[in-house]
Formats: structure tokens, sequence, C-alpha cells
């Protein structure tokens, strides 16, 4: 991507309303244009950003975006920003983001309906620290009506609690995101609320960096990024799906169906991106010519780590 000069100086946008002084997260380089000196991730504006700019690389052009926003080239684009509202709920001001229309590692861990727009001072600066986004219907994902108990009158969705859960039978996990006219009613009608934090039982921290829907098998419904999977080293999951399949891996992360297991991390190592996977963690073919065998490069070298490793000549 070539970069678009534009007449956007410095000056037009250090005073953007509600900038944190906090630095933004700017994720990892999963981006296919990382590491070409130009920010991609839509989040920013300014001289230094790329002329063409696509959703998939938010924060996935960490090295590129960091550099530009320590020279001061780019900023936070602060352009639509949601409707944050007020600071009604009870939850308001506690440093954490209560609002149900949104997600990532600024949210709280129990959500409800009656918090939608009411904790705007919280989400607005989560907002602006790159913490949360929206989801993608402002809603919970409820997922399909194929459970075995789906269309009775009660929510069976284990992820939820609240008044419209005491009479359901169902406690275990086996129908999450598969009561969902059930569950939308019930959360339509107050009677709900989505405890994310369920998540936190199962071993999930905050949100990884899930890539864009670019692999062959995106969209069905199953999370095919061997990141996810005990046996990702078998190609029946996927190892070319590594950051390539983004929603449906994002939907099960956040049901709490699946946990990040491999964590390739970023490339702030010292030979990152020179076509040779450095981090020791690894073994295999690719590690054969890798003079680093210390811990120096760990979650450090993630570009020319994921590249063998789709290929195949690198193990966990």
């Amino acid at each position: 991507m070539r970069r678009f000069i534009g007449l956007i100086t410095f000056l037009a946008f250090v005073s953007l309303p509600g900038m944190s002084s906090a630095s933004p997260d700017f994720g990892t380089n999963s981006s296919t244009w990382a590491n070409d000196g130009e920010c991609d991730d839509p989040r920013f504006k300014g001289p230094g950003m790329a002329g063409t700019l696509v959703d998939s690389d938010r924060r996935a052009d960490a090295t590129d975006c960091e550099a530009a926003y320590n020279a001061g080239t780019i900023a936070l684009d602060h352009s639509g920003l949601p409707d944050f509202g007020n600071d009604s709920s009870t939850w308001a001001n506690d440093n954490e983001c209560d609002d149900p229309r949104f997600e990532g590692p600024g949210v709280a861990g129990t959500l409800q309906e009656s918090d939608r727009r009411a904790d705007a001072t919280d989400c607005r600066k989560a907002w602006n620290e790159g913490k949360i986004v929206l989801t993608q219907s402002g809603l919970p994902n409820f997922g399909n009506d194929s459970g075995r108990w789906a269309n009775d009158g009660v929510c069976d969705d284990s992820r939820f609690s609240g008044a419209a859960r005491q009479n359901a039978a169902i406690t275990s996990d086996s129908h999450h995101l598969k009561d969902a006219t059930d569950c939308r009613q019930a959360w339509n009608n107050g009677g709900l609320t989505y405890v994310v934090a369920s998540k936190a039982s199962k071993g999930i921290g905050a949100m990884p960096a899930f890539g864009n829907d670019s692999g062959n098998y995106a969209n069905d419904g199953d999370c095919d990024d061997a990141r996810f999977s005990a046996d990702g080293d078998n190609y029946n999951y996927q190892r070319e799906h590594v950051l390539r399949d983004a929603t449906d891996c994002r939907q099960a992360f956040v049901a709490g169906e699946v946990t990040l297991l491999l964590d390739f991390g970023n490339d702030s190592g010292r030979w990152a991106n020179d076509d040779v996977c450095d981090d020791s963690r690894f073994s295999g073919p690719a590690r054969v010519n890798a003079v680093i065998t210390s811990d120096s490069h760990h979650r450090k070298d993630a570009t020319d780590c994921i590249a063998v490793y789709r290929a195949g000549t690198l193990n966990r």
C-alpha cells in the first residue's frame, strides 16, 4: 500500500476530543501489510497512514502504527464515535466498560441490557485506549436454535444468568449458542445477564488477535485456527487458518468455547522479520537455521514463526 499524502498536519489532530494519554493497544503484526512503513490500522488517521484501509487490519499492524504514533504522524480517529450515552449505570466509573454493545479486554465480566449506553466515561476511556470494539450487532451472540430444548420458552444457554434462567434445567455447556430465540426474547424482556466472566474459569484472558476471514473455511461456524486447538500440529486443525478465521474464532472465544493455546506474540525481537523463526519454544525443520536458542525471542518473532507454522515446518 502506498501512503496517501494529504494536507493533514500534526496540529490538525493532536487536540482530538476524548484523546487518552494512555498508549493504544497496537495489537500484532498479522496484517499482510505489516512492516511496510505505513500504518494500516483503520482506528487511526494522519499523514502516516496508508492510502487504503480495511477493517481486518484493525490491531494488526503494530510495529508500523506504534512507530507512527510515537512520531506524531498518526492519532486515534475519533470521528464516528459510538454514542456512549451517560453514566447512569450502577457500575459507572469503576474503570470497566459495562455496556453490552462492546467486547474486548476493557469490558466488565458480567453485562446486562440495562447498562446499554449507561457507562459512558469508562467505555469512552477503554475505546480511546483501543481496549474495546463494538460487537457486530451490539448484542450478545445468541447463536441458533439447534439445541434439543430450543423454542420451549426457557433460555437454556448457561452463558446467561438472571430471572429468565431460574426454570432452566440445562446448566451444562450443551446449549451454548443453541437456544437463540428463547434467550433473545428473555434478553429483550430484561430477564437475563450475560456472564462473560465464565471465560475466566476456562483460562481465557484478554482478547487475542483474530486476524481476518481470508481462509478457505472461514464463516462455517467452526473455529479452524490451529492456535485454539490442543492438536494444532495436526493439519485437520488447519494450520493455514492461523489468523484467517476471525469471525468463527472470535465468536467461539467470546462464548468461552475455545482458549488461545498458542500465542505467537509480536515482532519486537532483534531478529524478527529475517525469514527465520527465532522463537526457541518451537522445534522442527524451520528451526534448523535459527541462530537464537535462548529465551530471548520467546513471543517476539511472530511473522516469521507464523509463516513456517502455516507451511507445516514448525512444531509446537
